[in-house]
């Protein structure tokens, strides 16, 4: 299990491999994510998901900075390339918030292949 505390900077993110689940919510706009992030960059390499699973990806946003998208956007790239068709994303979206945060939620999945669904909280 992999869990990252949110910080002024960084989202609050867990990953439980066993469960094939990981939960991203809050802001994110660390200013190296490729270092910050390292740790789950090395999972994804050596993560396989079962036959007959799916991997879920629940994402509780509110801001992602352009360098952390990009970084989410190769991070799902791979992680589905490597796992194709059993990744399934869920964003979880305030209805107030949802005109703001749509581009940002097609920003971190453009060209992934990632089916997703969106929840109104």
């Amino acid at each position: 299990m992999i869990t990252l505390n949110q910080g002024e900077s960084s989202p609050y993110l867990s990953i439980n491999s066993k469960e094939h689940k990981m939960v991203l919510k809050g802001n994110s706009f660390v200013s190296n994510p490729s270092i910050f992030f390292k740790e789950i960059m090395e999972w994804e390499t050596a993560f396989k998901v079962a036959e007959g699973k799916k991997f879920e990806i629940e994402i509780n946003m509110e801001y992602f900075s352009t360098s952390n998208i990009q970084f989410f956007n190769g991070f799902f790239k791979k992680f589905h390339n490597s796992n194709n068709g059993k990744i399934q994303i869920t964003f979880f979206l305030d209805k107030e918030e949802e005109e703001d945060l749509e581009e940002t939620m097609f920003s971190l999945l453009y060209n992934t292949g990632i089916s997703e669904r969106i929840e109104y909280i």
